[in-house]
């Protein structure tokens, strides 16, 4: 029986992915991804992270990065029994400035680096998803239209696809025209999507 390889991150025991040479499936996908290279899926109640959750403090100008696992849009996590949401800086919130009004409310960050991991309670505020949204773009962090890496098409594509719809072209043509599927076309002329496009 052949022997079977394992990741080469320290402490993963998992077997290799077939088409990587160095690492398991998971952590293939989290270097392609640039991602937290540890081992352990999630730090559940470890004494090290617990500890470094409670030892933090305001007072500091400078951003506070989680130095544990981040999920794949690079918010810190962990798991607290006193805490609902595995999410660090929606908790460390409600540690700091008390629980949102409503559960809605999101934990909005002043420095726009909460997809970097910043913890730091002086730069979190409970805020609205439209107000958190508002602050995004004012931060350059949101990834709307040609700024998100999954997209297809850019605002002069959108432009175009919007007068092609007015001069008569069906979905369906527009969408072969531009390489995407029917919805994608149909989202975008309509307005359901590319909304900051006009």
């Amino acid at each position: 029986m052949a022997e079977v390889k394992l990741c080469s991150i320290s402490g993963c025991n998992k077997p290799k992915k077939p088409t990587s040479k160095l690492y398991c499936a998971m952590h293939y996908q989290r270097k392609r991804t640039g991602k937290d290279m540890r081992p352990e899926p999630f730090i559940f109640l470890k004494r090290e992270t617990l500890n470094y959750f409670n030892s933090i403090q305001g007072g500091s100008s400078d951003c506070i990065i989680w130095p544990f696992y981040r999920n794949s849009h690079g918010y810190g996590e962990f798991s607290n029994p006193a805490y609902k949401s595995r999410v660090v800086s929606r908790n460390i919130c409600i540690k700091f400035h008390g629980s949102p009004k409503d559960e809605s409310y999101e934990a909005a960050h002043s420095c726009g680096r909460g997809g970097q991991g910043c913890v730091n309670p002086d730069h979190l505020s409970w805020k609205s998803h439209k107000s958190n949204h508002e602050d995004r773009i004012g931060h350059g962090t949101n990834l709307a239209g040609s700024t998100n890496p999954m997209s297809k098409l850019t605002e002069q594509n959108v432009l175009d696809m919007r007068r092609m719809r007015r001069a008569g072209c069906t979905y369906q043509y527009i969408a072969d025209a531009f390489n995407i599927s029917l919805m994608t076309s149909y989202n975008a002329c309509i307005g359901k999507t590319w909304q900051h496009v006009f």
